[in-house]
This record gives C-alpha cells, structure tokens and sequence, in this order.
C-alpha cells in the first residue's frame, strides 16, 4: 500500500500504481504476511493491544498519506485548510467572550452560599425592580434565622469622590462602603492588614494594591492617612486589585457607617433601599425558605400603598441576569445578560457547523476523482474500517493545521475582538489549561464531523467502480447529499445576512432617533469646594471659554434613568380612586439648554420669575395620563408645596428604549452637586486644560 500510495503521488493512475508496486514488491516479507494474516471475520491474528488500528507503521502510513494527498492537491488543501481555521477562529472567539461571561464572580470559598437579596416593588401602577433592600433586614435574618450565617451591605463602582493624599486628588477610583465583614464574606485575599479588623473603625480605609503603588509610590502605606473630603481615613489594609470578572469594582473601601454623614444614608431604616444586602447561608439551608421568611419579616415595616417582594439571587447569577435592575445606584456599569450568552453560544455553534459543512462539501465534490484509489485499496486488500481511519486521518490533519493557522488569526485579531466586545482577555489568560484543551478538543471534534460523511461515503466503494466513469459516480452516489449540505448552507447563510440587516437597522435606528434630548459633547464632574460654595461665580468663569457653550448642575449629572416615584400629587379634578406615581427630577437654570430638551408648552425655569422655584415643570406623559387640557398655569400640590405648572417638556428617553416613558415632574433645586457643560465639538484639546486650571484653582491641586 506505501508502495501504491507514492506512485500514485507521483501522478500514475490507480491501475499503473497497482502494477508498479507489485512489481517493485513481489511477495510480502514476514512483517508484511503478519501485518494482512486475518481470520474468517476479518480480525488480525495478532493480540488486540497489537492489531493494525494501533500499530505504529499504520499510523505512519495514514499520516504520510495525507500529507501527500494535501501536497498533491494543494489548491484544494489551500481552501479547505483556511475555510475551517476562519470557522475555527471566529468560533473559539466567540466561546473566548462566553466563557468570559460565565466565569463572574466564581472565586472564593464561599461563592456557592452566597446571595443578594433584590427588591421588587410597586405603588400604584409604578414598579420598581432593585438590588436594593431594607437596610436593617439583613442583621433582622442573622438574628432570627439560624440558616443565615452572616450579612453585609455593600455599595460600590462609583467614582467622583473627593479622595486626596497631600492635596494630591484621586476622584477617578472608584469606592466600595461596606459592612466590617464584607472581605471575610467574599473571601478576598489581604497582601496587608488583616481581613476581620481592617473595616472595624469608622476611619478606616483598604486600598488596592494599584492604588496604593499610585498614592505612596515604594513606601509603606500602612498606617497613614489619606482624606475624603476632610476626613482623615487611616489605611488599615492593602488588597490586590480587583478580579476583572467580578461584578464588585472598586479601589478603595471604607465602612459603611460614614455613610450617614457623607450622604445622610439612613442605613438602618426600612423604607431606605440604596445598599445590596448579600448573605451567606448555611450549607444545609434552603435559599427558599429563606425567601419566605424575610417577606414575612418586612412586611410589617412597610406603607399601606406599597406592595414588596424579595427575592435571593444566587452571587454567581448576578453578572447576567441583573441587566432588568432599575437602581442606578447599585447595578455597576456594563451587566452582562444571559440571553447574549445563549445567542452567541448558538451564532458560535452555528459557525462551527457550517466550516464543517463547508469542508463535507468540498472533500465530496473531489470524491470521484478518489474513486479508483479507493477501489484499489480495496482490491490490494483494505477493508473499510481501514479506508474509514485512513479518511479520518486526514480529516484530522487537516483540522490541526486549521487550528494552527486559527490560533495565529486568534491572537490577530484578539485586540479588534476585545474593542468590540468590551473585553479585556490577553494571551495569558487564553493560553491557561482549560483553554488550550478546550482548543484541542474543538479541532478533534471538527476532524470528526468534518470527516464523517467523507469516511463513510468514500469507503463504501466497491472495486466494480473502476470500472464505471468517476465523475458519474460521483454524481449518482453523493450529488443528493451534497445538494442537501449546500441548500443548508446557502440558506442559513441569506439567515444569518438577514438577521444581522435588520440588527444593524435597529441599532441605526436608535443611535439615530430622537431621544429629546442630546448626551454628546457634554463633560460632567464632582462639584467639590469652589464649585459648590461659589457656583454663579464659577459657572461665569467657565462661560468664559469660547468653546463652553452651556453651565448648569444637578444631582445626579443629567436626566437619572430609574427614579423613585411618589403619589404625593394633587390637581383640580383628579380622581380620588387614583394610583397615579409621578417621578421627580430635580434640575436647575440652564438644565434644558445644557441637555438641549425641547419645550411643548410653556417655558422652562428662568431667573427671570423668581417665584420660578416654587413651581414645576411635567413632560407629555404627566399631562395626558393626569388627563390635563391646556396644563400651563394650572396649579398642582406636590408633597404639601403648592404651585402651578409653567411649561410642558416633550418626552424625552433617559434610559432604554425597552421601557415606557414615565410621568416626571422636574422641579427646581439650585443645589446639585454635580457641575454639567456642554462644549463646542471637536474642542477637547483646549476643554480639558482649562478645566483643570479651574479644578485646581476652586478645589486645590
């Protein structure tokens, strides 16, 4: 057969290749006569450990004959070779970002027991859907339940805050508040200080090992101060930085407690809901349990018009399924949601099984072409099993090559992937054990499917083919089947075309559509010292700037997405029986120029009324679901305050575009701690120095 196989390499047709090698062979030496002696049912005389599926010269011979019909067809080999890496490629990066996915908030021994407790509540027709919970439930439920080993509430992700060491500001890092138990619960690894103790006094404070190499350079940092605000916060721990995979990002921690002061939080009322709340239970507890007992508990604590339900969300489900959460405060920026898993995962598969089909395709059109090589294996004594190992082994070759050349596309194209998806993977982190089997895995597989149908189909030849035309025989035995594969192929390929049309349309549509108002070019920041103590003043030097175009400020920066509403509102003619919730949005001078709204009725607040700040602003929902015809000037009491309404805002989209336009009534708050602008597009270069001269000159180097 090697003898066969090279002439045929060196182009003589099948019969001319038979003739020669019997001539060049003669009689089969000893090697040979116990490699083809084979009994009655056509099994080797030899043991089964030593039978011709293991015997190293057969293996040997199916990789040379492989080799040699790749080199011989190279063209052929060419496409089929750079079809399935392409496949391979798109499809490992595919399963690179669901396996990213997946693994959030994986580590530490107790991430199995662990669970947060969120909120769904509504009052009248406005619900709410938060990873909030009552402040005092969590210690309520390790007081009362012996399932409940411990709790903590946590708030973390923001940035903004008025950090500094030296005067040195550091408000681009991002806080975590938390209770002391918070890394003991989470298990996270301490490089200094000690987990149970660094969060026990109030002026405490834990920084990441980034953080603290970025504030202290080479000295210790244990044991000094940094200030928030004019707080003096002892550094008590240093912890590496936080796992990219988790859904708690933060650079810095401090308890929970200072809170109350810096923000007035009411950590310990039942109706204040703006702290997670995660609990660790115990190993023989039930999560449902649990849940029943805790919506007992709070139910007591809650107002007659409000309807509460908590539920336990496992730790490791958080990362993707909490995209549906309201509170802007408490889901962390980018969740991951498990619908795009599931799609991708399906797009990735559907990828791998056309590069296989696209292979099927093009070993079964070559098929006549191999059908006198087959016939005359078969004469010369193969059977099909071997014929079957022989095609899977080139099917196989194949694939390894293709996955090398769709390793080097990976690593290619691996920073364009991690741009377009958000992600950070690096070559490390892909190169790790499970990856790399999971890649091996991935080629083995495509071999097998790739190579099935052609195993199967070349194998069953019959020697009489030598005698019939091959490309006939081609048609007659696979034609069906190939038609079959490229109908399929062709048909989900205009699918797939279609569906990525009319995503694109969408997503077009909504980066296009009016929103009712404009988020671009505009620069939001944190309005520490001059900024909040003088702020007409500093508002003027900031118009200064010919490429400043607007100043206003608020609380928080720009149109909040999810709000708590109230039925605090009262109007001429409004039904008693009424539920209606309106939510507000608290805006100052300048806020609809800023944000460029557009007024239906009326006007927006003006300094130019000065009983402006005692009167309101609603949008077009409020007006037609209060049922109000020409609303300007009518009046309205809201939470006790008397007014009337000046102006009619169009609706605008604060957030997705999923949900409904809420009723909203803005009302005037000259106070927000936040400094808003809008800039003259295309003037970053010049925006951004002036601001950091008024930074420093208003708030301090």
């Amino acid at each position: 057969r090697d003898a066969i196989d090279e002439f045929i390499g060196l182009g003589l047709k099948p019969e001319m290749a038979f003739q020669k090698a019997t001539e060049r062979i003669g009689q089969p030496d000893d090697i040979g006569t116990e490699y083809f002696k084979t009994d009655t049912r056509g099994h080797s005389g030899l043991p089964p450990w030593k039978r011709r599926i293991w015997m190293p010269a057969l293996i040997h011979n199916y990789s040379k004959t492989a080799l040699r019909n790749l080199k011989r067809n190279r063209i052929y080999s060419v496409v089929n070779i750079v079809g399935l890496a392409v496949g391979i490629a798109c499809c490992f990066l595919i399963l690179l970002w669901v396996g990213d996915e997946l693994s959030y908030d994986r580590a530490g021994k107790n991430a199995d027991r662990i669970y947060r407790i969120n909120m769904a509540a509504s009052m009248g027709a406005h619900s709410v859907r938060s990873a909030g919970s009552p402040g005092p439930l969590g210690l309520a439920l390790v007081e009362q339940l012996p399932g409940v080993v411990d709790f903590v509430r946590v708030q973390s992700g923001w940035s903004g805050w008025f950090l500094n060491y030296n005067g040195e500001p550091y408000t681009d890092e991002r806080l975590a508040n938390a209770d002391p138990h918070f890394f003991e619960i989470f298990d996270i690894p301490f490089i200094q200080g000690d987990p149970e103790t660094a969060l026990v006094e109030r002026y405490s404070i834990v920084l990441t090992e980034s953080l603290a190499k970025k504030i202290f350079g080479d000295e210790d940092p244990m044991g000094h101060s940094v200030k928030i605000s004019d707080t003096d916060m002892e550094v008590t721990g240093i912890i590496p930085d936080r796992p990219r995979n988790s859904h708690l990002q933060f650079d810095y921690v401090f308890p929970i407690i200072n809170m109350t002061q810096w923000r007035e939080s009411r950590i310990d009322d039942w109706d204040y809901t703006q702290f997670a709340t995660f609990i660790l239970l115990d190993e023989s507890a039930l999560p449902e349990d649990i849940e029943a007992t805790m919506n007992k508990m709070v139910q007591p604590h809650l107002p007659e018009n409000v309807n509460m339900t908590l539920t336990l969300q496992p730790l490791k489900r958080i990362h993707l399924h909490s995209s549906h959460m309201d509170s802007w405060m408490l889901v962390y920026p980018n969740p991951g949601n498990i619908w795009n898993v599931i799609l991708f995962s399906a797009v990735a598969f559907c990828v791998f099984l056309l590069a296989c089909i696209n292979f099927m395709n093009l070993t079964t059109a070559r098929a006549g072409i191999r059908v006198r090589e087959v016939s005359m294996r078969k004469v010369v004594g193969a059977r099909r099993t071997d014929l079957m190992r022989q095609f899977f082994s080139e099917t196989i070759l194949m694939a390894l090559f293709s996955g090398l050349v769709a390793c080097v596309l990976t690593l290619l194209f691996l920073p364009a992937f991690n741009t377009l998806s958000g992600k950070q993977m690096t070559l490390s982190g892909i190169l790790d054990g499970g990856t790399v089997l999971g890649l091996v895995g991935m080629i083995l597989l495509t071999g097998l499917i790739a190579g099935s149908y052609p195993a199967l189909y070349l194998s069953g030849f019959r020697p009489v083919a030598l005698f019939h035309s091959a490309s006939a025989l081609g048609m007659k035995s696979g034609g069906g089947v190939r038609k079959t594969l490229v109908v399929f192929q062709f048909a989900f390929s205009i699918l797939l075309i279609v569906a990525v049309t009319v995503i694109s349309g969408q997503l077009r549509y909504v980066d296009t559509m009016d929103a009712g108002l404009d988020r671009m070019n505009i620069i939001q920041f944190a309005g520490y010292g001059g900024f909040f103590n003088n702020y007409e003043a500093v508002k003027n030097e900031l118009l200064s700037h010919p490429d400043i175009l607007s100043v206003t400020n608020g609380f928080p920066p720009g149109p909040p997405v999810h709000m708590r509403g109230t039925q605090e509102i009262e109007w001429p003619g409004k039904d008693p029986n009424s539920e209606f919730v309106i939510l507000e949005e608290r805006v100052s001078y300048g806020y609809d120029e800023v944000f460029r709204m557009k007024m239906a009725e009326g006007r927006f607040f003006s300094k130019e009324f000065s009983t402006d700040p005692e009167n309101f602003v609603l949008n077009e929902t409020a007006v037609r679901q209060m049922g109000l015809t020409d609303p300007v000037g009518k009046p309205i009491t809201y939470k006790g305050n008397d007014g009337v309404i000046i102006g009619v805002i169009r609706d605008y989209i604060a957030g997705s575009v999923h949900y409904p336009i809420q009723p909203r009534l803005l009302k005037f708050a000259p106070f927000g701690f936040h400094m808003i602008l809008r800039y003259r597009p295309g003037s970053e270069s010049t925006i951004i120095p002036f601001l950091e001269k008024k930074w420093k000159e208003n708030v301090g180097p």
